[in-house]
């Protein structure tokens, strides 16, 4: 621009942020492909898609979206099912113990093992013969290796031990996000209305977008889905921002007046 004043930029949304990475990764490929993998054993798609036309509706209509158009609106919704989705595949569903047992067994016995055998003088001439493959460098470089590994390994396993102290199901953080990135989306699709947590939680139009949205992922068992505290958290969360925001602003308002 000749004028030199700065170009004004469309705001960017947090939705937008949240799903780049899932754009990309799926950047001149079939949505309806990813979607195949993803979506809950005792779902279907519906003509390609994550959700049906009623579906769609019934989102509209709980969320008082007047706009997107609803091809943008299925297309924004098929990502959000392959974002969560693939989360939701690489959960690990066994117990806290059985990780650490495993990691243990198999990971770390036999590389503390491939260290003593590194120490073997017998070994270590291997690394020393001329004329052969090994040379000194590469036992010292797989040694090195090993240590860092195993010290990774181990704040991992701390931090197992620490996730099963929490007592969370082993996919809470993941509907929690689900929860976060469902606000997301909302606020990019023009969504007039903020979650609100009602006395009656059963009866919260976002909590039922919430569990609309989370169908074709987590499945519909909604008695035991865990989406009802989440949404009450997410909320709390939220309003607790909101409130630290405004006491922020007053007391730089404040700050000003004194001056």
């Amino acid at each position: 621009m000749g004028s030199g004043e700065p170009e004004d930029k469309e705001p960017r949304f947090e939705w937008e942020d949240e799903i780049e990475s899932t754009i990309a990764d799926v950047q001149g490929g079939d949505l309806t492909f990813f979607l195949e993998k993803i979506i809950h054993a005792d779902e279907v798609l519906h003509d390609g898609h994550a959700f049906s036309k009623r579906d769609v509706n019934q989102l509209r209509t709980l969320a008082e979206l007047a706009t997107p158009t609803d091809e943008d609106l299925i297309n924004a919704l098929d990502l959000f099912v392959v974002r969560i989705g693939w989360k939701r595949m690489r959960l690990i569903k066994k117990r806290a113990s059985d990780r650490v047992s495993d990691l243990k067994r198999g990971l770390l016995t036999p590389l503390r093992k491939a260290c003593e055998a590194l120490d073997d003088r017998d070994v270590q001439l291997e690394f020393v013969q001329d004329e052969m493959a090994f040379r000194p460098q590469h036992r010292d470089e797989l040694k090195e290796a090993i240590d860092a590994f195993l010290e990774t390994a181990a704040e991992q396993i701390e931090l197992i031990k620490a996730t099963s102290k929490s007592g969370k199901a082993y996919d809470n953080d993941l509907k929690y996000y689900h929860v976060h990135l469902t606000d997301a989306l909302l606020e990019a699709m023009g969504c007039p209305i903020l979650p609100s947590r009602l006395a009656d939680d059963a009866n919260s139009w976002f909590l039922s977008v919430v569990r609309l949205l989370a169908g074709p992922i987590f499945g519909r068992e909604l008695d035991r889905d865990g989406f009802t505290s989440l949404v009450r958290e997410f909320v709390d969360n939220q309003n607790s921002n909101i409130r630290t925001e405004i006491d922020k602003f007053r007391q730089k308002q404040c700050g000003k007046v004194s001056k």
